[in-house]
């Protein structure tokens, strides 16, 4: 296929770097803002009411990130089955997915099931 992301190893290596984001939300965002909010209530010798509201409400917002990291795994695998349903049911050329980014996701048999949605995401 000729447009961008048309290809199954297109797709498949967007799938994964979808799926990746979830990490980088935690390492990045939501780890250092849960350490923060309680380093600099300890550091402004900060106590009481107040600084429990505050230390909340930035866990809060951590866990904000935290949904939209599943949002992107969920997009990523969804995306990345695509790439894989193209190469197993034939719509697409065999060597266009010859290519190891569009192999099954670890875990994964090579039907497509229904499957559940994960834990972190709520209906």
């Amino acid at each position: 296929m000729s447009w961008v992301g048309g290809d199954p190893g297109q797709l498949a290596e967007v799938g994964q770097r979808l799926i990746g984001v979830p990490g980088q939300i935690s390492s990045g965002v939501t780890t250092p803002i849960a350490n923060l909010a309680g380093q600099v209530c300890t550091a402004a010798g900060w106590t009481g009411a107040a600084a429990d509201a505050f230390v909340q409400h930035w866990g809060q917002a951590s866990a904000g990130a935290t949904v939209v990291g599943a949002l992107y795994d969920a997009a990523g695998r969804a995306v990345y089955e695509l790439a894989e349903h193209l190469c197993r049911n034939g719509v697409l050329d065999r060597h266009e997915c010859s290519s190891k980014r569009c192999q099954p996701l670890p875990g994964r048999e090579r039907h497509v099931r229904p499957r559940a949605l994960p834990p972190s995401i709520v209906r």
